[in-house]
């Protein structure tokens, strides 16, 4: 019998963005999926290939800063959050998805509630966790194998009776990834609002025009996170084409983008800090960096009260501290607040004229 309610908790630092597809498939298969959260700290570089993994699987991400060098806050942070979900009374099902052992005790004590637990890891896991899990999947086994051929199908190879010979596997990296449509691109807020910076500030722009090889190669050497061939695309000038965001020419077989008429694109900031759109909610919950800040700011101040509400007077300030540059302008709001609200993730109040704000309860 599939289960109702279940909460899958990814560990970044012990988990990678390339399998979490297929360990979801898995979950999926085992009952329904109403809580996905993934814990690390968003400005470690070894973890930024998670971005796309964010908006492709709705998983919400969850900042917890690395306050001292060695320290394992982001497992703290997991299974403080773990325990909570246990004590809402409301799931009837955990997946745990890392290969650290350190999550046996929490895996035991889930289970010492009555409630299942699934764990997801590489087979190097440690025996001890495995055995604590109700069931435990190794990532491997869950990957599907090379796709294979027979040898008389391969031309450096003389024919042979197939039936009676293995089969060789196919290299999997020879299989190009599926294009990427216009309108996924064109939510890849990230990926544009690093083109157009560069773009804006090329000191070789010829009127606005950037050579598409030194944008390639800017990319490349500066922002390692931004992975291009993950979008299916042999040549970055298909990749650009393909986005339908920038003007594009060919002049001595030079090929050099701008900006369409001028402006940047909806999806991304202007020159002036502000945008041409108000952000709706969906596009706000794509922004890790913005939640991150916020969450920061509200559920951690100092100052809350013992219901978690905060002063709204003192966000602004607290905000900066994380988010340094942040003007909600940016994402076409004149007042923070009505950000906040528009974001669906947080809940205000007004007492004798003073507002509070703070995380919604789950």
């Amino acid at each position: 019998m599939k289960l109702n309610n279940i909460a899958v908790l990814i560990d970044a630092d012990n988990a990678s963005a390339n399998n979490i597809n297929y360990i979801l498939r898995k979950i999926e298969s085992i009952g329904n999926v109403t809580c996905k959260k993934v814990y690390g700290d968003w400005g470690n570089v070894h973890i930024q290939g998670w971005q796309e993994a964010l908006l492709k699987h709705a998983i919400d991400p969850i900042q917890h800063f690395a306050y001292a060098k060695g320290k394992n806050t982001t497992d703290i942070g997991l299974v403080i959050e773990a325990m909570d979900l246990l004590h809402s009374g409301h799931y009837d099902g955990f997946c745990l998805v890392s290969s650290d052992s350190d999550f046996t005790a929490l895996a035991l004590r889930i289970r010492k509630n009555g409630i299942k637990v699934f764990g997801f890891g590489k087979k190097q896991t440690v025996k001890a966790f495995t055995q604590a899990c109700d069931s435990f999947y190794y990532v491997e086994d869950l990957v599907p194998l090379p796709k294979a051929l027979p040898i008389s199908e391969h031309k450096d190879t003389p024919s042979f009776d197939t039936k009676t010979k293995p089969l060789l596997p196919v290299a999997e990296s020879k299989t190009s990834p599926e294009k990427w449509t216009t309108k996924a691109l064109q939510k890849q807020t990230h990926l544009i609002s690093i083109l157009n910076k560069l773009i804006k500030e090329d000191p070789n722009s010829a009127k606005g025009w950037s050579n598409l090889s030194y944008l390639a190669s800017q990319i490349k050497q500066h922002h390692t996170n931004i992975k291009l061939d993950r979008y299916g695309y042999a040549k970055f000038s298909e990749l650009i084409i393909a986005m339908a965001l920038y003007d594009i020419r060919t002049v001595n077989k030079v090929i050099s983008i701008k900006l369409k008429n001028g402006t940047l694109p909806m999806s991304s900031v202007a020159p002036n800090g502000n945008v041409t759109s108000t952000w709706n909610e969906s596009r706000l919950k794509c922004d890790t960096k913005l939640l991150n800040s916020l969450r920061a700011s509200i559920i951690d101040h100092p100052k809350a009260d013992h219901e978690r509400w905060v002063n709204f007077g003192l966000i602004g300030n607290a905000i900066k501290t994380h988010y340094p540059n942040f003007d909600p302008k940016n994402y076409g709001y004149a007042r923070l607040s009505s950000m906040i609200r528009n974001i669906g993730i947080f809940e205000t109040k007004t007492v004798n004229s003073t507002l509070y704000v703070r995380h919604k309860a789950k």
